[in-house]
């Protein structure tokens, strides 16, 4: 690990005397590098699911009774330093009539046995013509889109706010002010959920469910810019195949299912002088992928083996607004709702959502940010409170009754050295 991260910092330096080299050259290609160097410290007064050793504190456990003890009411605190970022941008010469560009980031928030290791966020090509622009590789989900909430937390939101890199191809249409885009998109590290291969009633999270289905993830948005104000759109179409194989009379057979869902998403931002405001609301089915809530369920299961899914229907909506220059403070309202299903569920075995929460009925969430920013230098301090509300699943229309709400504080600092 440590000759890697010696090799890194090497190729960054390099890159740097050859951009100073390029810059003033036309027609060569120009490569200049960025990122910083952070440390976050996090305490949470419950136990939470969480990701990032921590870093994403997406949603407080449900109570965990034992002899009148909850024992998920336990607190926990660390420090860590894997959110450190180095990146590349690239540009060069026109390729057929396109200005060419190109981008490399990666992290250290990428485990293996609890070890960090080196992980990519963005590594993807891009040409750009006077209407048309071609973006190929891996770059943020289109869900996540041109309008995201500023917190200190590294979650950036979630599970409120999509969180998702991914392989694509990127085709843009430009406007006056906007453009509109056909995104197809493939999973690598945030993957959807399903039935494990061994066991139905297990659940899984591969890449191998998208895979199968043959058809990659299509997102077809419309986004731009006017003066102070920022938007996006876009409706997503997800097709998963989640077994190919099933059982007849004990007998293994080969089967053919599928399950498709649907999703839309509207943003917005204004931003003038010291003031920012933005806003988010999803309306989709089967979001795992994105770090959100929801998936699917068997609705029928049929005597050749093979099963029918009906997808969870989420509502999500987030709100922030911030104030400041060098001194900026804060306000993030996050709101998740479990709304149902199309069809009735099966069974309670079969289900297949984000972490295994088939009993989550809604999340909550408000913070507040306190931002020091100064040339090179970035202290965050923020203090949240996430709600969820726990139940019992009503197989007729997969909402939750019966709900009973636990809450976790959670305290954010981090320091950031950008270069």
């Amino acid at each position: 690990m440590k000759n890697l991260i010696l090799f890194i910092l090497g190729s960054l330096l390099a890159s740097a005397a050859l951009a100073q080299e390029n810059v003033a050259e036309p027609g060569k290609m120009r490569v200049s590098y960025y990122g910083f160097v952070r440390s976050d410290f996090y305490f949470d007064s419950r136990s939470c699911i969480n990701g990032a050793d921590g870093l994403f504190g997406i949603v407080p456990k449900d109570k965990a009774a034992i002899e009148g003890e909850d024992l998920n009411e336990t607190s926990s605190a660390r420090l860590l330093s894997i959110a450190t970022r180095v990146g590349l941008k690239l540009s060069g010469p026109d390729v057929l009539g396109a200005k060419s560009s190109g981008r490399v980031e990666a992290d250290f928030c990428g485990f293996s046995n609890s070890a960090t290791m080196l992980r990519i966020r963005l590594a993807y090509m891009k040409l750009d013509w006077q209407k048309w622009g071609l973006l190929v590789g891996h770059n943020w989900h289109p869900m996540f889109g041109n309008v995201a909430p500023e917190v200190a937390g590294l979650s950036t939101g979630c599970p409120f706010q999509p969180f998702n890199f991914s392989p694509q191809v990127r085709l843009d249409y430009k406007l006056n002010r906007s453009s509109l885009f056909l995104a197809a998109v493939y999973q690598l590290q945030y993957n959807s959920v399903g039935p494990d291969a061994a066991d139905n009633t297990k659940l899984s999270t591969s890449t191998q469910f998208l895979t199968d289905g043959i058809l990659p993830e299509l997102h077809l948005g419309w986004e731009g810019k006017c003066e102070n104000f920022s938007f996006n759109a876009g409706v997503n179409y997800l097709r998963l195949k989640p077994r190919t194989a099933g059982f007849v009379d004990g007998q293994r057979v080969k089967v053919s299912e599928s399950v498709s869902s649907l999703s839309a998403t509207v943003a917005a931002a204004y931003k003038k002088d010291k003031l920012d405001v933005k806003l988010k609301s999803i309306y989709g089915q089967n979001l795992a992928h994105l770090l959100l809530f929801g998936g699917y369920g068997v609705s029928e299961k049929n005597e050749d083996g093979s099963f029918e899914y009906t997808n969870f229907n989420n509502s999500i909506s987030w709100l922030n607004i911030s104030y400041g220059l060098n001194h900026k403070v804060g306000l993030f309202l996050g709101y998740a709702k479990n709304l149902g299903t199309s069809d009735p569920l099966a069974d309670y075995d079969n289900i297949y959502v984000r972490s295994g929460l088939k009993n989550l009925d809604y999340v909550w969430r408000g913070s507040l940010q306190y931002f020091y920013l100064k040339k090179h230098w970035a202290l965050g301090l923020e203090y949240e409170l996430t709600t969820a509300g726990y139940g019992k699943l009503d197989l007729n229309d997969g909402t939750v009754f019966g709900t009973e709400g636990v809450s976790n504080n959670r305290v954010t600092g981090m320091v950031q050295y950008f270069f």
